[in-house]
């Protein structure tokens, strides 16, 4: 398999070239499956487009050439004691565990589901659901505009499909938990599709935890959702990796008509980090909602870009984030909402706010909005500034000393996004690692 090298970065594609080749060797006769041959599309798409870099312009504030230097293995020994954080323990959630991107039958509790909830992995459902499985993958192989979507799909090794059926409500929500604990350089590609039917309700739970090593983990992320009319979907995700370790996500919603998608973004560990949120509007009257927090400090990197395409009539969509910005900590965020021209009566809000906490903070926000269509409703703004010294006065004079008051409003002011949260223990979780991040 031939590498064609088109920018700096693509120099690391010959070393996932040969770990997909090692990977290949593992499967013995799964390699002549159907969905088989969609990975080695996959991984004929990350050697024809290059890897992203700070020449392209949605990434012109972040290089992922550090994370790419990493000398990767598929797998590598879990090290540490899982245990699934206290709060999020007392959620009465249906469990996937993954430990090091590792598939653990014995740790997740998948056996006795609910009726109108399927959760399978990709090959298995294959048989039965490769059409979807092929509209989902094919679209994002070809819409892919950097090599890490065709890395993901190629080498994924427990892409899981997770289908709810028509008008059925499912009161738990899935949980799936990332540890990482390697005793290696570790690529791991997570993937999940998820089909909500019409009229159905389903959260999906997302947690990245990862323990201080000398070895660092890159978390490839590809998710792919697709939901139906007057159905609800909510996707939460909280990121506490060590800082040794990096994840770059892609997530793509189709919402049909009279549907509702919510979004719940908390990052707070990792190196650096990107999320890429993007949601295609299928129907009218849809109702789209991104919150997201982030809080990074002591070299970290976070990068949010989003967007949302309103291409139909009579469609919401409300977009909050937040960030605290510590000291040698960097934040990015570029929104952008684009209104079509047949996209009337679109009402569409959306706000970045930030704090920077010293002279090493920096923050670069770019909300956008394209707006092709005359009779609408739509907002956009940023600010980026510090602590209301008049505010960090006040509370110290009710006798907090001056670390309380400035971590209590720091607090405070994430918190207003944390608050629309809808899944208690997942709230309670992201509050608590804020907090704890914020009091260091």
């Amino acid at each position: 398999m031939s590498t064609v090298v088109n920018n700096k970065t693509d120099q690391y594609k010959e070393k996932f070239v040969r770990l997909f080749e090692q990977y290949e060797l593992r499967l013995n006769g799964q390699s002549n499956h159907p969905y088989h041959q969609l990975k080695k599309k996959g991984m004929d798409v990350m050697n024809q487009l290059t890897f992203p870099s700070r020449r392209d312009e949605d990434w012109k504030y972040t290089s992922i050439n550090p994370i790419l230097k990493g000398d990767f293995n598929l797998n590598a020994e879990f090290e540490g004691n899982f245990n699934i954080p206290g709060e999020l323990a007392k959620m009465d959630a249906i469990n996937l565990v993954f430990l090091n991107g590792v598939f653990q039958k014995s740790l997740s509790n998948i056996s006795n589901l609910p009726e109108g909830l399927t959760i399978q992995k990709a090959v298995e459902a294959f048989e039965t659901e490769e059409s979807v499985i092929r509209e989902l993958t094919e679209h994002a192989l070809e819409n892919a505009t950097q090599s890490l979507v065709g890395l993901n799909i190629a080498m994924s090794q427990n892409p899981f499909f997770i289908r709810v059926n028509k008008n059925t409500k499912i009161d738990q929500p899935v949980h799936l938990i990332y540890a990482n604990d390697a005793s290696a350089d570790l690529l791991v590609n997570s993937q999940v599709m998820v089909v909500v039917e019409q009229g159905a309700e389903f959260s999906l739970v997302e947690t990245f935890e990862g323990a201080p090593a000398d070895n660092s983990v890159f978390v490839n992320l590809l998710n792919r959702f697709k939901v139906g009319a007057n159905a609800k979907f909510s996707y939460y995700r909280v990121q506490n990796e060590s800082l040794q370790n990096s994840l770059v996500s892609n997530v793509l919603c189709f919402q049909g008509a009279d549907s509702t998608f919510n979004s719940y973004l908390a990052d707070v560990g990792g190196n650096i980090v990107r999320n890429n949120l993007d949601t295609i509007l299928q129907g009218s009257n849809t109702t789209t909602q991104y919150f997201g927090v982030y809080a990074p400090a002591d070299g970290q990197h976070v990068d949010n870009q989003t967007f949302i395409d309103h291409a139909l009539p009579h469609c919401f969509s409300n977009e909050q984030y937040k960030g605290v910005v510590g000291d040698n900590g960097r934040g990015v965020f570029n929104g952008k909402v684009m209104v079509r021209q047949d996209a009337q009566k679109t009402n569409a809000f959306q706000q970045n706010s930030n704090l920077l906490l010293s002279d090493t903070s920096v923050m670069d926000s770019k909300p956008q909005l394209e707006i092709f269509a005359d009779d609408v409703k739509c907002s956009h703004g940023a600010t980026i500034g510090q602590l209301d010294e008049d505010s960090v006065f006040y509370l110290r004079s009710r006798g907090l000393n001056n670390e309380q008051a400035r971590s209590l409003l720091q607090y405070g002011f994430l918190g207003e996004v944390v608050d629309q949260f809808e899944e208690e223990q997942v709230r309670v979780f992201a509050k608590r690692l804020l907090q704890e991040k914020i009091s260091k």
